[in-house]
């Protein structure tokens, strides 16, 4: 708001507006008159007050904008306090975000300096920096004198995120790691006479079927990873059963005869499963936050990718035949939406 006092007001009423009307919008964060990001709810009191007379004052028509209800209508002290929270760190009803560059090199000089005051301090051989964007933006961050790494890729708990957001990568490597394990295991369990069937399945699925889909939960699947994770089960079932592509056997046969279920009906339910948590989690959970919260902007011009919230919902649609408009009222009661799971095939093993 430094960069042009005329509107300070303006963006000030805006944001009362929004809370009250409990919609999202997006607030850049405060810095003081030194440039130094302001995280002090006095400071950033303070810092209003340099551009507002009162800010529990009515606001002028042109301050509040056309269509605004209520203006004329004093804000509250409870109002002033819950916009100044959500201002700091440059947070708003509903969003979160870095404005630019130069908050993210703040906030990252802040967090360097509570580490120092604790004793600590970030390992910058350690420490690494993407964007999430479909073409590539330069974003300069450092910790002291030294420049962190801009990477294109970042492992995260075992799951590949890349700066483009597309999980194929980390599908094709989850194949790549479970391939591995198979031919690790081949001559001494997959293909040796020795063992039964049910020692071999069980190798399948207690190693095999968790490496092929570690952090499923995260995946869109389109039909050409359903394809690909289909040839992955497939190998392996085709080696327990002493059978090849040449056979001519189908896949459905073979699973029949193994009385084994396709991993992906497991994934499909386990994601249904994660759905339901995220509208059931309570405000101020930062995976939950991140799935209420819109984006801005446009798409580009082509095909859209489909999107995390619109793949799982229309697997609800499919399953369960619940329409996405009621699928919140549904998923926030965690006993109905369990007892609607336990229909879905793979029924859950007992326990």
């Amino acid at each position: 708001m430094e960069n042009d006092f005329r509107t300070a007001s303006k963006r000030f009423w805006t944001t009362i507006q929004c809370l009250r009307r409990d919609k999202q919008c997006i607030v850049n964060t405060v810095y003081g008159g030194d440039g130094a990001l302001l995280t002090s709810t006095r400071d950033v009191v303070d810092r209003w007050k340099e551009y507002l007379l009162n800010p529990t004052d009515t606001p002028s028509g042109k301050e509040a904008g056309p269509g605004d209800s209520g203006v004329g209508s004093p804000i509250s002290g409870a109002e002033v306090a819950e916009v100044v929270r959500k201002l700091l760190g440059g947070r708003a009803p509903g969003w979160m975000r870095s404005a630019r560059n130069r908050d993210l090199q703040l906030s990252l000089d802040q967090f360097a300096a509570e580490c120092e005051a604790a004793g600590m301090r970030i390992s910058t051989s350690k420490s690494e920096s993407m964007v999430l964007k479909r073409k590539r933006v330069e974003c300069t961050l450092r910790v002291g004198d030294e420049i962190l790494p801009q990477v294109e890729e970042f492992k995260y708990l075992g799951v590949l995120f890349t700066s483009e957001g597309r999980m194929e990568r980390e599908i094709n490597r989850l194949i790549g790691a479970a391939s591995a394990v198979m031919r690790t295991l081949h001559g001494s369990i997959v293909v040796k006479r020795e063992l039964s069937r049910k020692s071999k399945l069980s190798i399948y699925q207690s190693i095999f079927v968790p490496a092929l889909t570690y952090g499923h939960e995260l995946w869109v699947v389109t039909e050409r990873t359903r394809s690909q994770v289909q040839a992955a089960e497939m190998s392996f079932l085709r080696r327990v059963t002493g059978l090849s592509l040449r056979d001519r056997v189908r896949s459905s046969v073979i699973r029949e005869e193994l009385g084994v279920d396709p991993p992906l009906l497991r994934v499909e339910r386990s994601q249904m499963r994660w759905l339901g948590h995220l509208f059931r989690m309570p405000p101020g959970r930062l995976p939950g936050e991140v799935f209420r919260a819109g984006s801005t902007g446009r798409r580009p011009r082509g095909r859209p990718r489909t999107r995390w919230r619109d793949y799982v919902s229309r697997l609800a649609w499919e399953h369960l035949g619940i329409p996405q408009e009621e699928l919140d009222e549904v998923a926030g009661e965690r006993e109905v939406w369990a007892s609607l799971l336990r229909l879905l095939p793979p029924r859950p093993d007992p326990r």
